[in-house]
């Protein structure tokens, strides 16, 4: 038996990929496993083979309270997965893991492969991973944006750079599943099957997908509305108090803001420069060693002539154009957005942004949330994902 682990990178489909999973694809030769969430499988292994306090702290910020506490939760899970073993060896099929916070170079996370590796093993299972890798200038763009989305009020990047030592990363994986188990991809949708990062991982293990599949999960926002929600978080300590779950918080804010149409997130050169040395490093040791070549890796490649400059600074990204401020006045009934000459401050666009996540919000979305949480449910009972 093998055990598939699709171990990331962080914003390379993986949200598609573990949608897919769960709710659409199935194949009686494979058993996928998330520990019965649908929407970051990771977690779960994030909570069993990671240590105290970090998986706690995971659980007790992002997860919902209503899942019990912690070491009763862990207790469940390992349950969970020894239940998904089971099936593997009765069916003699293929266990598919997706690990994408295992995607970090630090002793801990390493630590993390260790124990997974020595439970699988333990279990029967022959070990492999597949890792894609995108282009690492734009990808700090990517990730500086999936961070707004999880309350990040700061603009920088230092935080991301753990991810980006992908030699570090890469050389543990090695060492710990060994070289040739381990296969490493470009994210390039021009060479995925359809443009579907999906389809091209269940091409490459075998799993059937039917023809013309696609999914998108986790879109990305535009430059605006990173602007708003960067706003938002910076003044959300200031504003009462929602009395909602982080999660529960955040989401019809989001759901408003992929809607607001607007350029894509771009930084300026000049912060990006910084950064320049471990592109240049790592992308060569990446071309040495792998023969892969992830471009741009110039800062000026990234600011072409022709259209507007990057984001710089953190006021710069908050300075949103008047339509934008139209647009947050109209859905959260804030006309005084719009009636000053001069532009609203940060707070009363904070103001505004919280009526997006107000309880009608919620409200208006608690038939759908249970619609999904019991269809997760029934498929976690007879599929055991």
């Amino acid at each position: 038996m093998r055990c598939i682990i699709h171990c990331g990178a962080p914003k390379t489909g993986t949200s598609a990929l573990q949608k897919a999973l769960f709710f659409d694809l199935r194949d009686p030769r494979f058993q996928y496993f998330s520990g019965g969430y649908i929407d970051n499988g990771s977690h779960a292994l994030e909570a069993l083979f990671a240590e105290e306090p970090y998986c706690r702290r995971l659980y007790e910020n992002h997860l919902a309270s209503s899942r019990g506490r912690f070491p009763l939760y862990r207790q469940r899970l390992q349950r969970r997965l020894d239940q998904a073993v089971a099936r593997c060896r009765r069916r003699g099929a293929d266990l598919i893991l997706s690990a994408e916070g295992l995607w970090r170079a630090s002793p801990e996370a390493f630590s993390r492969f260790r124990r997974l590796r020595a439970y699988l093993v333990d279990q029967g299972f022959e070990v492999v991973l597949i890792a894609y890798l995108r282009p690492l200038l734009p990808w700090l763009a990517s990730l500086y944006q999936q961070s707004l989305k999880f309350g990040n009020a700061e603009f920088g990047l230092e935080m991301f750079r753990e991810l980006l030592n992908f030699q570090a990363i890469i050389e543990e994986l090695w060492l710990v599943f060994g070289r040739a188990n381990v296969s490493i991809y470009p994210y390039d949708t021009a060479l995925f099957p359809g443009g579907c990062v999906v389809r091209h991982f269940c091409h490459e293990i075998g799993y059937r997908c039917p023809p013309g599949y696609r999914t998108s999960v986790n879109e990305s926002l535009s430059r605006p509305a990173c602007g708003l929600l960067l706003a938002y978080n910076r003044q959300r300590h200031r504003l009462p108090a929602t009395g909602l779950h982080p999660g529960a918080e955040y989401a019809p804010l989001l759901r408003q803001l992929e809607r607001l149409p607007g350029p894509p997130l771009r930084l300026h050169p000049s912060v990006l420069e910084s950064w320049i040395p471990t592109v240049a490093s790592q992308g060569a040791w990446l071309e040495r060693e792998l023969g892969l070549r992830l471009t741009p890796t110039t800062s000026a490649a990234m600011d072409p002539p022709g259209i507007p400059p990057g984001v710089d600074s953190a006021e710069t990204l908050l300075a949103v154009p008047r339509e934008v401020l139209h647009w947050l006045a109209l859905r959260s009934g804030l006309p005084v957005l719009v009636r000053a000459d001069t532009p609203p401050t940060e707070q009363t666009v904070a103001a505004a942004m919280r009526r997006l996540t107000g309880w009608w919000s919620h409200r208006l979305s608690l038939p759908r949330r249970a619609s999904q949480r019991l269809r997760a449910r029934l498929i976690h009972l007879q599929y055991g994902c």
